[in-house]
C-alpha cells in the first residue's frame, strides 16, 4: 500500500506532472554601462593619431612646394599640420612624430612662400617681357 501513495503522490512515478510554471516571467535587469574616466593612457592614443596625421601633412606640404601653383597648397597644409601638432601637444602626446611634423610643416611653408614667390616673379618677370617685345 505504501508503494501505492508513493506512486499517487509523485514521488515514485516517471510521469508526474510538474507545475505550470508562472505565466509572466520577471525582466532580467541590464546593468547599465559606467562610464570609464578618460585616462591619460587613452588620451594618448588621439594625440598620437593627432601626430600622425600632422606628420602625414607635413610631409606632403614639402612635397608640394615643387611644383609652382601648388605652393598654396604647401602653406595651408603645413598652417593645418601645425595645429595638429599643437592638439597631440595638448593631449599630452610626447613622440617622435610631432617633433618631425613640426620639422617638415616649418619647411614646408617657408618653401611654399618662397616657391610661390619665385613663381610670381617668373610670372611677371614673362609678362614683362613678352609686354617690352610687343612694344619694342
Amino acid at each position: 500500500m505504501e508503494s501505492y501513495q508513493n506512486y499517487q503522490s509523485g514521488q515514485d512515478n516517471p510521469y508526474r506532472q510538474y507545475p505550470t510554471p508562472p505565466q509572466q516571467y520577471p525582466q532580467p535587469v541590464q546593468p547599465q554601462p559606467q562610464p570609464q574616466p578618460q585616462t591619460k593612457s587613452s588620451r594618448k592614443g588621439s594625440g598620437e593619431s593627432k601626430a600622425q596625421n600632422a606628420l602625414i601633412l607635413g610631409i606632403i606640404s614639402t612635397v608640394t612646394v615643387f611644383f609652382g601653383y601648388t605652393a598654396i597648397l604647401s602653406i595651408v597644409l603645413g598652417i593645418v599640420s601645425l595645429v595638429l601638432r599643437s592638439k597631440a601637444k595638448a593631449l599630452g602626446y610626447d613622440g617622435s612624430e610631432r617633433d618631425a611634423a613640426l620639422v617638415l610643416s616649418i619647411i614646408g611653408i617657408a618653401g611654399g612662400f618662397i616657391s610661390l614667390a619665385v613663381t610670381v616673379a617668373f610670372l611677371v618677370l614673362g609678362a614683362m617681357s613678352w609686354l617690352s617685345f610687343l612694344y619694342w
